[in-house]
């Protein structure tokens, strides 16, 4: 147990004080026909955590997520 512990303690006290931000290497916009547009976010974590993206319909339009590339 004791081994357990520290590792717990180990793993909070980096994701604490030595977790770094998400970083976007860039962001593309590509429109294919009228009112369609591809947007591509180039994003890594230098912690190597997974990342997360939100998407958030717009008021006058749809948001759709690739499925196989995400």
């Amino acid at each position: 147990m004791g081994d357990a512990l520290l590792a717990y303690v180990r793993r909070l006290i980096v994701h604490t004080f030595f977790n770094k931000t998400p970083v976007v290497r860039s962001v593309e916009t590509e429109q294919i026909v009228t009112g369609q547009v591809i947007i591509t976010v180039d994003a890594y974590d230098p912690n190597g955590d997974p990342l997360t993206y939100d998407i958030v319909q717009p008021e006058g339009g749809l948001v759709f997520r690739e499925p196989i590339t995400g």
